[in-house]
């Protein structure tokens, strides 16, 4: 994939809902296992009278092979719809609800990897960890003890404000606009750990051109902090509500209340200005693509735009750390959407300097009760903030959310083996040359262009798992050595937290010398491959592990799990998107134009092929243009991964069967990729997908990829013209 984020921290705190009814699932699996193992290796009939030097009998090959059974249904025919040949019992005994999570493989481990670490924080503290791992404890431990935070939070939340110099609706006629300057109250908001509230007026990102990955631009962009959106007036129910408690919980912090009914009102109403321009800004975006990727220098903006000074505004926020390169009036930046800028800043000239920060302030108000709510929507009447999950598991993933590089570390010490990250690195290498080999035979490629694809796979780098830093405890520590905890209350921590990631994100993109390309890699709580138009792939650490790979198991098997998913990542440098961009990241034309028109005519038939694709008790179809590149990198990834198995095969042998699956290596190298996609789902979230997603729905990617690949009807020996092997076929590579 290329552009999706598969399991967000929200979906998890969903999924963790199935918490016990998982523990119950584990343990009768466990004992299935178990039972089916030492039924194997005991009967005398199968023992004795039959010899199986030809089964994989280790456990991993009785795990591995139990829970493909509990997915197959053998009695559908292979040729006629393979996914519910392989998924069919999944799909009949899984029970979706309207309100249900999807239900998958890869839901399935995160609810594992959360269970996991649930039970490292509950381990306790020992002397003999590292800090690092000390402190991820020790925050998930104040999560847990909210008490004394909850008693006293008006307390805290008043003296983070007076220390940012104080909101004024509270302060009344003491407060002194002369105690703080708007322009810099950005870097004051980072500075005291509210990285997401610094982004009340513009978002300051540093980024890689759309045409130009190859290096780094401070990026300029309408805030997305916004709680509402344009043209809703102050009247709106929803705003009354939301105004009437925010009032209420200035009164209870102190501010006299007919002031802070007239001051709140102020600063609504210029949130509601904020929406108007930011909204108006993007639609113009729509009819005109030239209001992204804007390039001029920061004294260019100044000479445009005089009444913000943009050089301190940066470098304010760039003074979090000693170690950062300041910004210089010379440099180029990026400006998405001017027109905003225009009307921000006539907004800011014609807006008290009192405005401003009571909004800004407003924000860190409800940010901070949203941080000891839990709640990712304010509620401010407390009576309303009941949640559904007990605190442990919310605190396990809040733990993993807001420390994501220590608890990537830390489950990768104890979860990952580093043998495991070796043979995946392995395979890479082994599958990439594939590609290379299918370019030189496609007969539709001139020369000029097959060169150059050819050039862009073999320079392709891959980040596989995770850095080499995560795998000794030392460096561990050195990386992390100057990440502190505040310690006070969970508050303090999770602040404490924000303002580290937020230093490390700009220093990883401003210094010369990176965190081991820090942008690349994923952190454990995300279950993503990635493939980065500067000509790199990335593979979650959370996906080097069982079930996507097993040192244990069949090579079958791995080829077919993480080997089909580094497949599909190296064909996006190839597909509709990916083919835009050079071997080093430059976005060109590099295609002569009768490869262009060979290659556009051939993913044609795709778009055909899954436009006709109708969703089974739903009218809907598939569309095949949004899912091109996917589809595109599913046949590709699937076939060229097949090739390399193979490949490997005849190079060290057959290898045995699995148990009670009378299928040979090839046919279960299709099995484990299409039983890796048994998914279920409620209506919406199909309906969602299908219009948003640029992944065609699981059962689709199985059959529109396997019905393409002569290779896998061969594998089954599907009659030519049964579902599963058409006479039309689409191929791409």
């Amino acid at each position: 994939m290329t552009k999706s984020r598969l399991h967000s921290t929200q979906q998890n705190i969903q999924k963790c809902t199935r918490g016990i009814m998982n523990e119950i699932m584990n343990s009768l699996y466990f004992h299935l296992a178990t039972v089916f193992y030492i039924t194997l290796i005991t009967n005398p009939i199968l023992t004795e009278s039959t010899p199986l030097p030809n089964v994989c009998l280790t456990p991993a090959c009785v795990q591995v092979a139990a829970n493909i059974l509990t997915k197959m249904d053998s009695s559908v025919d292979p040729c006629d719809n393979f996914y519910k040949f392989a998924c069919g019992q999944f799909l009949n005994s899984t029970i979706i609800t309207p309100n249900s999570s999807p239900i998958s493989q890869k839901s399935e481990v995160m609810d594992d990897m959360v269970h996991k670490f649930a039970l490292i924080f509950e381990s306790g503290i020992t002397k003999n960890e590292i800090k690092p791992f000390r402190q991820a404890k020790q925050f998930y431990r104040q999560c847990m003890n909210r008490k004394n935070l909850i008693k006293h939070q008006d307390k805290i939340i008043l003296d983070i404000l007076n220390k940012l110099g104080g909101w004024p609706v509270i302060m009344g006629d003491d407060w002194n606009s002369t105690n703080i300057d708007w322009i810099k109250l950005p870097a004051m908001l980072s500075n005291a750990g509210y990285s997401q509230t610094s982004q009340w007026l513009l978002q300051l990102k540093i980024r890689k051109s759309k045409d130009d990955l190859t290096k780094y631009f401070i990026d300029l962009s309408p805030t997305d902090q916004l709680r509402l959106q344009q043209n809703i007036p102050f009247n709106d129910p929803e705003n009354i509500k939301f105004y009437k408690s925010l009032v209420d919980y200035a009164v209870e912090l102190g501010a006299e209340k007919e002031r802070a009914k007239q001051e709140l009102m102020e600063s609504i109403n210029f949130e509601i200005e904020l929406a108007n321009i930011a909204s108006s800004a993007r639609d113009e975006m729509k009819r005109n693509e030239s209001s992204l990727d804007n390039f001029m220098t920061i004294d260019e903006m100044i000479r445009k735009w005089p009444t913000i000074d943009w050089l301190t505004y940066i470098n304010e926020i760039f003074s979090m750390s000693p170690d950062i390169n300041k910004a210089e009036k010379n440099e180029t930046v990026i400006i998405n959407y001017p027109s905003y800028m225009t009307k921000l800043a006539t907004l800011i000239n014609f807006t008290s300097k009192r405005v401003l920060v009571n909004y800004a302030l407003t924000q860190v108000v409800i940010k901070s009760l949203q941080y000891i709510d839990f709640h990712e929507i304010i509620i401010l009447d407390k009576s309303q903030s009941k949640i559904a999950l007990d605190a442990l598991q919310v605190c396990t993933l809040k733990t993993i959310d807001h420390l994501p590089q220590i608890t990537s570390a830390l489950y990768i010490q104890k979860y990952i083996k580093n043998k495991t990250k070796i043979e995946t690195i392995n395979m890479a290498s082994i599958i990439k040359k594939e590609p290379i080999n299918v370019i030189h035979q496609v007969e539709w490629l001139d020369e000029q262009t097959r060169d150059k694809a050819i050039k862009k796979i073999q320079n392709m780098k891959d980040k596989i798992g995770y850095p080499d830093i995560y795998d000794n405890l030392e460096n561990i520590t050195k990386t992390f050595h100057d990440f502190e905890l505040d310690g006070r209350t969970y508050l303090h921590n999770l602040l404490s937290s924000n303002r580290f990631h937020m230093i490390q994100y700009i220093r990883s993109r401003r210094n010369t010398v990176e965190l081991d390309n820090i942008e690349y890699w994923f952190p454990v709580q995300s279950l993503e491959a990635f493939y980065f138009y500067d000509n790199v792939f990335s593979i979650a650490p959370l996906l080097l592990q069982r079930p996507f790979i097993d040192v244990e198991q069949p090579a079958y098997m791995n080829y077919g799990g993480i080997g089909s998913i580094i497949g599909h990542e190296i064909v996006h440098a190839i597909d509709n998107e990916g083919r835009q961009f050079d071997n080093e990241g430059h976005k060109r034309n590099w295609w002569i134009k009768s490869s262009k028109e060979n290659f556009k005519k051939k993913t044609e038939c795709f778009i055909s092929q899954y436009d006709n694709y109708t969703v089974e008790g739903m009218n809907m179809k598939m569309n095949g243009t949004l899912t091109l590149n996917e589809n595109i990198a599913d046949n590709g990834g699937f076939r060229l991964t097949y090739l390399a198995y193979k490949n490997w095969s005849s190079r060290y042998g057959p290898e045995p069967k699995l148990p009670a699956l009378d299928y040979n290596p090839s046919q279960m190298f299709w099995i484990t990729i299409a039983n890796s996609w048994c998914s279920k789902q409620n209506n919406d979230d199909i309906e969602h997908q299908i219009k948003f997603d640029p992944h065609s729905l699981d059962e689709y990617r199985i059959l529109g990829a396997f019905s393409n690949i002569p290779e896998f009807s061969d594998d089954f020996n599907c009659p030519l013209g049964s579902p599963m092997n058409p006479e039309k076929k689409c191929k791409v590579w």
